[in-house]
């Protein structure tokens, strides 16, 4: 393997490597100038493209995502929810099953603390 800089002695600046490589490869590839302004068809394309896409049906159209990303509906009635809060004292996520409006089977956990800490399994 070797460099420019070994092969020529010097090392050349990007114009002239672009223009030697420009002089090699048009023949095989055709025209390679840069095209520095944009043709009113483009222009038209474009804005025809950017109405279509910039639209909440477009945009949105295959979001995954949950309307309320903190539930999860298990069936009519139940839910799965979870929440997360940060406090000075850490963070707080808890999960719990809401079950016709009546929370059920309540998990706190994250990184905080808790006095009496043996008491966080009554509170849940």
């Amino acid at each position: 393997m070797s460099t420019i800089l070994r092969e020529t002695g010097k090392k050349p600046d990007n114009a002239e490597l672009a223009a030697s490589l420009v002089k090699r490869y048009e023949p095989i590839l055709g025209d390679l100038s840069i095209k520095t302004e944009v043709d009113d068809e483009l222009l038209a394309e474009a804005d025809r493209r950017m109405a279509e896409m910039y639209t909440d049906e477009w945009l949105f159209a295959n979001d995954r995502r949950r309307p309320d990303p903190k539930q999860i509906k298990i069936r009519e009635g139940v839910y799965v929810i979870q929440n997360m809060l940060k406090t000075s004292g850490g963070l707080i996520m808890v999960t719990a099953v809401n079950e016709d409006g009546m929370l059920q089977d309540v998990h706190i956990s994250g990184d905080f603390f808790f006095y009496p800490a043996a008491e966080l399994t009554t509170l849940e």
